[in-house]
């Protein structure tokens, strides 16, 4: 059985600072510490983007401070050499493993941490994990409320580290949507109107499109919900901050409510075609208002919370309880 999303997530999240949930139970083991981190990523999914980022590059972007305090950090795609450490369970692992994959790294002396991000949370895997990573806002509410064994910490995303340094031009009007075209309301007709650009950013190892980024100065990002769907952090909100544009977004979207403020100009409720050509629109005719500038300083504080720094200070006090030396403010 699958925890699935509320119509309603707790606004008092935020005023929360999103600290660690402690489990319901402890289930009796003690307390151990480790001197070695492990991402397990699915051989089979290496190129999905959850692989590709939550796996490789947050490996790689909490290396360094996690060496400096002597803690090893490595990446597999098997639990079969991997014992006495804590290992982190990309979404990908947990498609292909499921519980028992945690009940065997628990049977080798690990840690476990699942990071489901996206995939419906299975109630079993809450019982099972050692600790459960949240990606979004709504996904720490729903599962700091759930029953479970783990405890629950949050770990913002991060924007693709292969794109460099992006500044939108901002002297004419210019809307794309950067990802699966298959998950935009409405794209093709939108695209058909030249209202809105397509840009395929759907394969994980795929980085031409990130070369389309700069011409574009607002990021379109109603979304046509999967029912494979589970928390979606907010990773367009991210990448459209990083370059500086503004994001066009329904009002319904929680996650983005609770990222950007409710005071965000740029919140439309959309319930048919007609409503995003609407929305689009507006925006345009907002184009360097007064309005405008509100949007663009709100994506400013949203790059602060999506910022390298911020990804490994969540991390390593995420684990601060469990590594062999203490090193948050490495």
């Amino acid at each position: 059985m699958s925890l699935q999303y509320p119509d309603s997530v707790n606004r008092m999240l935020l005023a929360s600072g999103l600290r660690s949930s402690p489990p319901e139970r402890d289930g009796g083991r003690e307390t151990r510490r480790f001197a070695r981190v492990v991402f397990l990523v699915d051989p089979g999914r290496a190129h999905w983007g959850s692989a590709v980022l939550r796996g490789n590059q947050l490996a790689e972007m909490v290396r360094a401070p996690l060496e400096k305090a002597g803690i090893a950090v490595d990446l597999q795609g098997s639990i079969a050499s991997v014992e006495n450490s804590i290992v982190v369970m990309n979404k990908t692992f947990l498609m292909a493993g499921g519980v028992e994959a945690i009940a065997q790294a628990q049977a080798r002396g690990n840690f476990v941490a699942i990071d489901p991000l996206d995939y419906q949370t299975k109630r079993s895997w809450l019982y099972r994990a050692d600790r459960v990573i949240a990606s979004s806002y709504g996904q720490f509410g729903v599962l700091t409320r759930a029953r479970r064994r783990a405890s629950v910490v949050f770990v913002p995303h991060h924007v693709d580290s292969r794109i460099g340094a992006v500044q939108c031009q901002q002297q004419r009007f210019a809307c794309a949507y950067f990802g699966a075209p298959y998950n935009a309301a409405y794209l093709s007709e939108l695209a058909a109107g030249s209202l809105c650009t397509p840009v395929d950013a759907s394969d994980g190892l795929c980085t031409s499109w990130m070369d389309r980024l700069q011409p574009f100065n607002c990021h379109y990002l109603l979304r046509s919900r999967q029912s494979f769907d589970g928390f979606k952090p907010f990773t367009k909100g991210y990448l459209a901050a990083h370059c500086g544009a503004v994001v066009v977004v329904c009002r319904r979207d929680e996650e983005a409510r609770m990222h950007l403020g409710h005071e965000y100009p740029f919140f439309y409720d959309v319930r048919n075609l007609r409503d995003a050509k609407a929305a689009i629109a507006d925006v345009r005719s907002a184009f360097n208002t007064h309005r405008w500038d509100t949007a663009i300083s709100a994506m400013r504080q949203l790059k602060d919370k999506c910022s390298p720094e911020e990804v490994i200070r969540s991390f390593t006090s995420a684990f601060d309880d469990v590594l062999a030396t203490r090193c948050s403010s490495a």
